[in-house]
Protein backbone atom coordinates (compact mmCIF):
# COMPACT_ATOMS: atom_id res chain seq x y z
CA UNK A 1 0.00 0.00 0.00
CA UNK A 2 1.19 3.24 -1.32
CA UNK A 3 2.80 6.00 1.95
CA UNK A 4 0.00 8.91 2.13
CA UNK A 5 2.07 11.80 1.04
CA UNK A 6 2.19 14.23 3.62
CA UNK A 7 0.80 17.81 3.34
CA UNK A 8 2.17 20.99 3.22
CA UNK A 9 1.74 21.80 6.98
CA UNK A 10 2.77 18.62 8.13
CA UNK A 11 5.90 19.22 6.13
CA UNK A 12 6.28 22.52 7.53
CA UNK A 13 5.48 20.99 11.34
CA UNK A 14 8.24 18.26 10.02
CA UNK A 15 10.93 21.29 9.52
CA UNK A 16 10.71 22.78 12.25
CA UNK A 17 10.68 19.87 14.85
CA UNK A 18 13.44 18.94 13.13
CA UNK A 19 15.20 22.39 13.42
CA UNK A 20 14.14 22.43 17.25
CA UNK A 21 15.50 18.75 17.39
CA UNK A 22 19.08 20.16 16.84
CA UNK A 23 18.66 23.50 18.35
CA UNK A 24 18.44 21.07 21.70
CA UNK A 25 21.53 18.85 20.86
CA UNK A 26 23.48 22.69 20.89
CA UNK A 27 23.70 22.90 16.87
CA UNK A 28 23.48 26.07 15.31
CA UNK A 29 21.33 26.04 12.20
CA UNK A 30 23.06 28.50 10.67
CA UNK A 31 26.54 27.16 11.36
CA UNK A 32 24.89 23.62 10.11
CA UNK A 33 24.28 25.65 7.01
CA UNK A 34 27.57 26.98 6.54
CA UNK A 35 28.80 23.24 6.98
CA UNK A 36 26.93 22.04 4.36
CA UNK A 37 27.54 24.72 1.75
CA UNK A 38 31.52 24.10 2.80
CA UNK A 39 31.50 20.50 2.51
CA UNK A 40 29.08 20.37 -1.09
CA UNK A 41 31.66 23.03 -2.58
CA UNK A 42 34.74 20.92 -1.40
CA UNK A 43 33.17 17.76 -3.03
CA UNK A 44 32.58 19.98 -6.23
CA UNK A 45 36.62 20.66 -6.02
CA UNK A 46 37.66 17.39 -5.90
CA UNK A 47 35.31 15.70 -8.38
CA UNK A 48 36.64 18.45 -10.94
CA UNK A 49 40.05 17.89 -9.99
CA UNK A 50 40.41 13.89 -9.84
CA UNK A 51 43.84 14.32 -11.86
CA UNK A 52 45.69 16.38 -8.81
CA UNK A 53 47.92 13.95 -6.32
CA UNK A 54 46.80 13.26 -3.42
CA UNK A 55 49.37 15.06 -1.28
CA UNK A 56 48.73 18.31 -3.30
CA UNK A 57 48.10 20.74 -1.19
CA UNK A 58 44.70 22.10 -2.22
CA UNK A 59 43.76 18.47 -2.26
CA UNK A 60 44.89 18.27 1.03
CA UNK A 61 42.95 21.78 2.12
CA UNK A 62 39.55 20.34 0.38
CA UNK A 63 40.01 17.09 2.26
CA UNK A 64 40.24 18.38 5.46
CA UNK A 65 37.08 20.27 4.86
CA UNK A 66 35.26 17.48 3.86
CA UNK A 67 36.44 15.19 7.11
CA UNK A 68 35.48 18.50 9.44
CA UNK A 69 31.84 19.12 7.70
CA UNK A 70 30.77 15.98 7.02
CA UNK A 71 28.43 15.95 10.40
CA UNK A 72 26.78 19.33 9.49
CA UNK A 73 26.24 18.31 6.00
CA UNK A 74 24.52 15.07 6.91
CA UNK A 75 22.73 17.05 9.50
CA UNK A 76 21.81 20.37 7.69
CA UNK A 77 20.82 17.97 4.07
CA UNK A 78 17.72 16.29 5.90
CA UNK A 79 16.42 20.22 6.18
CA UNK A 80 18.01 20.68 2.77
CA UNK A 81 15.82 17.70 1.74
CA UNK A 82 12.64 19.12 3.10
CA UNK A 83 12.92 22.84 2.46
CA UNK A 84 12.77 21.13 -1.17
CA UNK A 85 9.60 19.20 -0.39
CA UNK A 86 7.99 22.31 0.58
CA UNK A 87 9.11 24.49 -2.01
CA UNK A 88 7.57 22.01 -4.65
CA UNK A 89 4.48 21.58 -2.99
CA UNK A 90 3.61 25.06 -2.76
CA UNK A 91 4.45 25.28 -6.43
CA UNK A 92 2.17 22.55 -7.56
CA UNK A 93 -0.42 23.98 -4.71
CA UNK A 94 -0.44 27.30 -6.67
CA UNK A 95 1.14 29.11 -3.36
CA UNK A 96 3.77 31.24 -5.20
CA UNK A 97 2.83 33.66 -3.88
CA UNK A 98 3.94 33.86 -0.11
CA UNK A 99 3.36 36.63 2.60
CA UNK A 100 3.97 36.79 6.54
CA UNK A 101 1.27 35.37 8.17
CA UNK A 102 1.30 38.02 11.16
CA UNK A 103 1.91 41.34 9.46
CA UNK A 104 0.69 40.44 5.93
CA UNK A 105 3.37 41.58 3.97
CA UNK A 106 4.55 40.10 0.92
CA UNK A 107 7.37 40.40 -1.79
CA UNK A 108 5.97 42.10 -4.79
CA UNK A 109 7.32 42.91 -8.33
CA UNK A 110 7.29 46.58 -7.63
CA UNK A 111 9.47 46.37 -5.02
CA UNK A 112 13.05 47.76 -5.03
CA UNK A 113 15.37 45.11 -4.66
CA UNK A 114 16.65 46.26 -1.58
CA UNK A 115 13.25 45.70 0.26
CA UNK A 116 12.82 42.12 -0.99
CA UNK A 117 11.79 40.44 2.20
CA UNK A 118 12.97 36.63 3.42
CA UNK A 119 10.55 34.91 5.44
CA UNK A 120 10.81 31.64 7.62
CA UNK A 121 8.41 28.52 8.40
CA UNK A 122 7.22 28.10 11.82
CA UNK A 123 4.70 26.47 13.87
CA UNK A 124 2.09 28.04 16.26
CA UNK A 125 3.69 26.24 19.63
CA UNK A 126 7.37 28.07 18.87
CA UNK A 127 4.96 31.16 18.55
CA UNK A 128 4.92 33.51 21.95
CA UNK A 129 1.76 33.51 23.68
CA UNK A 130 1.44 37.21 24.72
CA UNK A 131 2.35 40.19 22.27
CA UNK A 132 0.57 43.72 21.88
CA UNK A 133 0.67 43.30 18.14
CA UNK A 134 0.16 39.63 17.89
CA UNK A 135 -1.85 38.56 14.66
CA UNK A 136 -1.03 34.79 15.04
CA UNK A 137 -2.19 32.68 17.88
CA UNK A 138 0.17 30.37 20.23
CA UNK A 139 -1.71 26.76 19.99
CA UNK A 140 0.01 23.21 20.44
CA UNK A 141 -0.88 19.50 20.33
CA UNK A 142 -3.77 18.84 18.12
CA UNK A 143 -4.33 22.70 17.29
CA UNK A 144 -0.91 23.39 16.13
CA UNK A 145 -0.40 24.93 12.77
CA UNK A 146 2.58 25.92 10.53
CA UNK A 147 3.06 29.91 9.99
CA UNK A 148 5.32 31.63 7.76
CA UNK A 149 6.98 34.77 9.26
CA UNK A 150 9.23 37.65 7.45
CA UNK A 151 12.40 38.03 9.37
CA UNK A 152 11.07 40.77 11.49
CA UNK A 153 8.08 39.02 12.77
CA UNK A 154 9.73 36.00 13.08
CA UNK A 155 12.20 38.11 15.44
CA UNK A 156 9.44 39.17 17.19
CA UNK A 157 7.21 36.35 17.54
CA UNK A 158 10.04 33.06 17.72
CA UNK A 159 12.69 34.98 19.59
CA UNK A 160 10.72 37.09 21.67
CA UNK A 161 12.68 40.25 20.77
CA UNK A 162 10.86 43.25 21.49
CA UNK A 163 12.20 45.70 19.94
CA UNK A 164 11.25 48.18 17.82
CA UNK A 165 13.12 47.12 14.56
CA UNK A 166 11.19 44.02 15.15
CA UNK A 167 7.46 44.98 16.42
CA UNK A 168 7.10 48.53 13.48
CA UNK A 169 5.69 45.79 10.93
CA UNK A 170 3.23 44.02 13.30
CA UNK A 171 2.24 47.77 14.27
CA UNK A 172 1.39 49.33 11.41
CA UNK A 173 -0.23 46.47 10.01
CA UNK A 174 -2.42 47.10 13.06
CA UNK A 175 -3.21 50.56 12.39
CA UNK A 176 -4.30 49.48 8.96
CA UNK A 177 -6.66 46.72 9.73
CA UNK A 178 -7.27 46.35 13.62
CA UNK A 179 -8.85 48.83 15.90
CA UNK A 180 -9.22 50.11 19.39
CA UNK A 181 -11.39 49.94 22.59
CA UNK A 182 -13.28 53.05 23.43
CA UNK A 183 -15.10 53.91 26.46
CA UNK A 184 -17.59 55.96 24.57
CA UNK A 185 -17.83 53.77 21.60
CA UNK A 186 -16.81 50.14 22.32
CA UNK A 187 -14.11 48.69 20.05
CA UNK A 188 -13.87 50.26 16.82
CA UNK A 189 -11.83 49.92 13.39
CA UNK A 190 -9.40 52.62 12.56
CA UNK A 191 -10.47 52.76 9.12
CA UNK A 192 -13.99 53.14 10.35
CA UNK A 193 -12.81 56.32 12.29
CA UNK A 194 -9.91 57.44 9.62
CA UNK A 195 -10.32 57.98 5.65
CA UNK A 196 -8.44 55.47 3.37
CA UNK A 197 -6.25 58.07 2.26
CA UNK A 198 -5.04 58.90 5.94
CA UNK A 199 -4.07 55.58 7.26
CA UNK A 200 -2.31 55.03 3.77
CA UNK A 201 -0.10 57.76 4.13
CA UNK A 202 1.38 56.51 7.15
CA UNK A 203 3.05 53.59 5.35
CA UNK A 204 6.40 54.83 3.19
CA UNK A 205 5.99 55.23 -0.26
CA UNK A 206 8.88 52.91 -0.73
CA UNK A 207 7.38 49.91 1.67
CA UNK A 208 3.79 50.28 -0.04
CA UNK A 209 3.78 47.33 -2.25
CA UNK A 210 4.69 45.06 0.90
CA UNK A 211 1.10 45.97 1.69
CA UNK A 212 -0.80 47.21 -1.58
CA UNK A 213 -2.62 43.13 -1.81
CA UNK A 214 -3.78 42.75 1.59
CA UNK A 215 -5.23 46.47 1.70
CA UNK A 216 -7.20 45.66 -1.27
CA UNK A 217 -8.74 42.64 0.99
CA UNK A 218 -9.37 45.01 3.51
CA UNK A 219 -11.39 47.56 1.25
CA UNK A 220 -13.23 44.20 -0.32
CA UNK A 221 -14.03 42.96 2.79
CA UNK A 222 -15.55 46.40 4.33
CA UNK A 223 -17.65 46.72 1.25
CA UNK A 224 -19.15 43.46 1.85
CA UNK A 225 -19.59 44.46 5.30
CA UNK A 226 -21.16 47.42 4.66
CA UNK A 227 -23.98 45.20 1.92
CA UNK A 228 -24.69 42.96 4.58
CA UNK A 229 -25.13 45.88 7.09
CA UNK A 230 -27.53 47.55 4.25
CA UNK A 231 -29.30 44.53 3.54
CA UNK A 232 -30.21 43.57 7.31
CA UNK A 233 -31.12 47.52 7.77
CA UNK A 234 -33.37 46.63 4.88
CA UNK A 235 -35.06 43.95 6.60
CA UNK A 236 -35.71 45.50 9.19
CA UNK A 237 -37.41 48.40 7.85
CA UNK A 238 -39.77 45.87 5.62
CA UNK A 239 -40.16 43.94 9.07
CA UNK A 240 -41.43 47.19 10.89
CA UNK A 241 -43.75 48.54 8.13
CA UNK A 242 -45.57 44.83 8.28
CA UNK A 243 -46.05 45.19 11.76
CA UNK A 244 -47.44 48.84 11.58
CA UNK A 245 -50.33 47.60 8.88
CA UNK A 246 -50.61 44.58 10.47
CA UNK A 247 -50.98 46.90 14.00
CA UNK A 248 -52.83 49.41 11.96
CA UNK A 249 -55.17 46.74 10.42
CA UNK A 250 -55.61 45.07 14.02
CA UNK A 251 -56.75 48.27 15.27
CA UNK A 252 -59.97 49.03 12.71
CA UNK A 253 -60.98 45.51 13.21
CA UNK A 254 -61.28 46.25 17.30
CA UNK A 255 -63.02 50.05 16.84
CA UNK A 256 -65.20 48.28 13.83
CA UNK A 257 -66.34 45.41 16.35
CA UNK A 258 -67.15 48.25 19.13
CA UNK A 259 -69.14 50.14 17.27
CA UNK A 260 -70.89 47.59 15.92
Amino acid sequence: MPRRRKSLEELIVDLNHLKSSYQQQGYNINELRRNYREWKNAKIFMNRNKNLEANNPRILIHQQQLNQNHNGYLKYRRIDKLVKKIEKLRQELGQNIIRCDNCKRMNHDGLDPSYMLTFHNVTSSNVRVQGTFKHVTSSNGNNERAYTLCSQCNRYLIEKDNDQKSIWPSFLWHILSMGNNSDFMGYYRYYTIYSGEHLWSLIPTTMRYWWIDAVKRIFLKAKLHMKMLLLIIQHQYLLIKQLIVINFGMTLIHNSYQEW
